[in-house]
């Protein structure tokens, strides 16, 4: 499979089919983001706002949710040299394209625990995949998705059915030119959000595994 490998993610300024390429938040920035640092009462205000300007539809794929079925997710703009996450706008989403594919790493996660069934995974894939697909036959410019799926495609289960389906829709991946995540660089990552910067959650990466185990 093609990755290409990147340095920086920069977040797209029009909706639809770009929002599916966002890459996996970094793992130091796990828990540090805009609801946290706002509260529950404030980051409701931010996301019902959020909604309500998206006419309650999925601002990836289109589909209509209603108020109900609506979830937000903090767009980023993320440069994995200098270990920075710049935060741009909250995006409304529906749970295939929130949960399912750009939460690709935790879905996995879930999947491998027995909490997500293949089937799920698969209808949501196939989904993205058309859509990220049709995008790049009308644009010059592709896009390609987060490198995740490689891990999925790896899987001896999901493998069966992830390979084809990334060899019929021409799906190409990027992915981080190095891993920004080890020792050295984990303590220097920074959240940025309203021109202030946010320290990590967690110390390092032992501390960050022992709490997903925990919430997961």
């Amino acid at each position: 499979m093609d990755v290409e490998k990147v340095n920086k993610w920069i977040a797209p300024i029009a909706n639809g089919a770009p929002l599916l390429c966002m890459p996996n938040i970094p793992k130091p920035l796990h828990t540090q983001a805009p609801r946290v640092i706002e509260g529950q009462a404030k980051w409701n205000i931010m996301r019902t706002k959020c909604y309500m300007d998206a006419d309650y539809t999925c601002q990836a794929c289109g589909k209509y949710l209603g108020a109900n079925r609506c979830q937000a997710h903090e767009l980023y703009s993320i440069d994995w040299e200098h270990q920075r996450s710049k935060f741009e706008r909250c995006v409304c989403l529906c749970a295939e394209c929130h949960a399912l594919f750009i939460h690709s790493g935790r879905a996995f996660t879930l999947y491998k625990k027995g909490e997500l069934s293949a089937d799920r995974m698969f209808k949501a894939t196939k989904k993205c995949f058309e859509i990220i697909a049709q995008y790049n036959q009308e644009h010059e410019e592709k896009l390609k998705a987060y490198g995740t799926f490689i891990d999925w495609s790896r899987d001896p289960e999901l493998g069966k059915w992830i390979e084809p389906m990334i060899n019929k829709y021409e799906i190409e991946f990027y992915a981080p030119a190095k891993a920004y995540e080890d020792k050295k660089s984990w303590s220097k990552w920074r959240l940025i959000y309203n021109n202030k910067e946010y320290e990590p959650k967690y110390k390092n990466a032992k501390e960050w595994e022992e709490a997903m185990n925990g919430s997961n």
